[in-house]
This record gives C-alpha cells, sequence and structure tokens, in this order.
C-alpha cells in the first residue's frame, strides 16, 4: 500500500501556520516594494483561504484559480478583502460549490455596495442633523399647521402607493362586473 492511498485526496493539505485566527498584523517595512510584496503573500493567504473551503477536486485547475483569485483581490482596499475571504463573513458562507471568478466579483460587488450604501446613509444622516442643528440654531421654527399640511401631504402620498392609515375608511369595493354579449349590444350598438 502506497503512502498516497493512505490520504484522503480531498483533504486539502495546509497552507499555513495553526495561528490563521489572529489578525493581520503588517510587518514593518522599510521600502514601497516590501510593502507590496507583503501585501501580495496576504492576499495569497487570503485567496487560499476560499480554495481551502471547497473540496480540490472540484477545480479543473486550482492553482490557475488562487491566481485570478489573487489578481482579482489586489484591486479591492484591505477592509473588502478581510470580508469576502473571511470564513465568517466571505463567499463560503453562501456558496455551496467552488464560486466562479464572475461569483466573486459579484459577491465583491454586494459587499461593497452595502458598506457604500451604510456609508453614505450615516453621512446623510449627519448631514440632516447638523441642517436641524443650523436651523434651529437661528431661531426658526415651523408653525404647528405647517406640519400637520406636511404629515397630511405625506399620507396622502403613501395613501395613493396603498397604504392604509389607522381611522382611514376602508375604499369602495370594486364594483366591476364582465358584460355578457348581448348586453354589450344593447348598450353599445352593432359595429358598422
Amino acid at each position: 500500500m502506497a503512502k498516497d492511498d493512505d490520504t484522503d485526496r480531498y483533504w486539502m493539505p495546509p497552507t499555513g501556520s495553526g495561528k490563521s485566527s489572529s489578525k493581520r498584523v503588517p510587518a514593518k517595512t522599510t521600502s514601497s516594494a516590501q510593502a507590496a510584496l507583503d501585501r501580495s503573500i496576504w492576499i495569497t493567504k487570503c485567496a487560499q483561504q476560499i480554495l481551502g473551503s471547497y473540496r480540490r477536486d472540484d477545480f479543473a485547475d486550482p492553482d490557475v484559480y488562487l491566481t485570478q483569485l489573487a489578481m482579482v483581490l489586489e484591486r479591492c482596499d484591505d477592509l473588502t478583502i478581510d470580508a469576502v475571504t473571511s470564513p465568517v463573513t466571505g463567499i463560503q458562507r453562501t456558496c455551496k460549490f467552488p464560486p466562479s471568478i464572475a461569483e466573486f466579483v459579484e459577491f465583491i460587488a454586494d459587499v461593497t455596495r452595502r458598506a457604500t450604501f451604510a456609508a453614505n446613509y450615516d453621512l446623510q444622516s449627519k448631514r440632516q442633523l447638523a441642517e436641524r442643528a443650523e436651523y434651529e440654531r437661528q431661531g426658526k421654527t415651523e408653525s404647528a399647521e405647517h406640519r400637520v399640511a406636511v404629515a397630511a401631504r405625506i399620507k396622502n402620498d403613501l395613501r395613493g402607493h396603498g397604504f392604509q392609515f389607522e381611522g382611514d375608511t376602508k375604499p369602495a369595493q370594486n364594483a366591476w362586473k364582465q358584460f355578457s354579449a348581448d348586453e354589450l349590444l344593447a348598450r353599445y350598438g352593432k359595429c358598422p
């Protein structure tokens, strides 16, 4: 019995030290070339986390896949790379089978969109609060009638989209019925 027969062909060999749960600590570099090399090595390790999450024989060529995945990750910022490759938040959590490069790019775009949306929402909220504080600092106030009119306008707009509020009466039931051919002839006559 050969040594290869004793090993599981689906088991990935270890790719690094057993300290994978520790945070990435950037190395002290003395040159930009060394910093780029350190980042490239880190990105390769992150890509290996994706590769190690699936059976090796699910890939046509695991080495080519790893290279392509690293090339895609090179274009992302470090926080995004952490998010999409982490076993806790990465694509491994959603894909049961190895993702294609296109699926991985879509996942990155979705993560980026969600992060950007939250940041934009927070920025817009801060801006609105600052505008309101400035408005109130200047001593301006809105009349009660103005606030009631604004609330009524918003409610009417929402009602137009099918929302109902407490105290609203139910809309009248649709009284539409299908006419028979005789009823239509009686009502509109015969076409010339």
